[in-house]
């Protein structure tokens, strides 16, 4: 075997604006960058994307694709029709080549997978340096991101643990913190879908199980990851009485992850 390949060179500190609608996301992307030496400012949706890109000068924009209130897309087109330049990155879980060829029909230049691997973003910036300030201005096309991801290991049934300490960067105070933001969170998110189901719009609900989706990823929560895909699969469409069992499911799910995570803090996770 020849010697391991050479990580690429962390680019000079940039200014990057991280869209996602996803409190968690934002929050694991902001640390992962500022550890970097990146700064870094928020939008909440593809309408604050727009209008913060529209008012400051960013050197690359992370962009989640689907977000209410404006998704995306069409947050990348908006700012495409006055700044051509700046390198927007699709930050999605879907992988397929139809929703690739979207993010470059609509302006962007690469595309990363959730969740986001160190290793993958440091690629990445590497690949897209002719963009960043510096560079050459050249258009690199699309960069395909996941093939960075790398294999992944053997996983228990609730927890990926290899992914969650990946998200935490090996920080073990973080990771608890993490895990218990994740519990929180996803329990109001859980009520909220079961005692509002029979009103809840069913966009609504789809975009719900999206973020619960790639959030439980991000924290190695397998089976919690799996079953969200499945509610947001449903689509707009969504038969009521399917979701509520799948919700149900969903809070099972969470439980056994929780008593995984506890039987793993005490051995595994150090």
């Amino acid at each position: 075997m020849g010697p391991a390949p050479t990580p690429p060179e962390p680019p000079a500190p940039l200014r990057i604006l991280v869209a996602d609608d996803v409190r968690m996301n934002r929050h694991l992307a902001r640390r992962l960058l500022e550890r970097q030496g990146h700064t870094v400012q928020e939008a909440v949706d593809g309408k604050e994307a727009v209008q913060l890109a529209f008012g400051n000068t960013f050197d690359l924009i992370l962009m989640d694709v689907q977000m209410p209130e404006m998704d995306g897309y069409t947050a990348t087109r908006k700012i495409r029709v006055t700044d051509p330049t700046t390198p927007i990155v699709a930050v999605t879980a879907s992988s397929s080549q139809p929703d690739r060829r979207r993010c470059l029909e609509a302006g962007m230049n690469a595309v990363i997978v959730k969740p986001v691997k160190t290793d993958a973003l440091l690629q990445l910036l590497s690949e897209l340096k002719d963009l960043l300030p510096g560079g050459s201005g050249t258009l690199p096309g699309i960069v395909d991101a996941d093939r960075h991801q790398g294999v992944q290991p053997h996983q228990e049934p609730d927890l990926d643990l290899e992914q969650a300490r990946e998200s935490a960067m090996d920080d073990h105070g973080y990771l608890i913190e993490m895990w218990d933001r994740f519990m929180r969170t996803t329990a109001d998110i859980l009520a909220v879908m079961l005692a509002e189901l029979d009103r809840l719009p069913s966009e609504r609900l789809t975009r719900k199980a999206h973020g619960l989706k790639g959030t439980a990823r991000a924290v190695g929560a397998v089976r919690v990851a799996q079953l969200a895909e499945k509610l947001e699969e449903c689509g707009p469409t969504v038969d009521r009485e399917p979701a509520r069992r799948l919700i149900r499911s969903l809070d099972s799910a969470v439980s056994d992850f929780k008593r995984t995570i506890a039987n793993n803090t005490d051995s595994d996770v150090h």
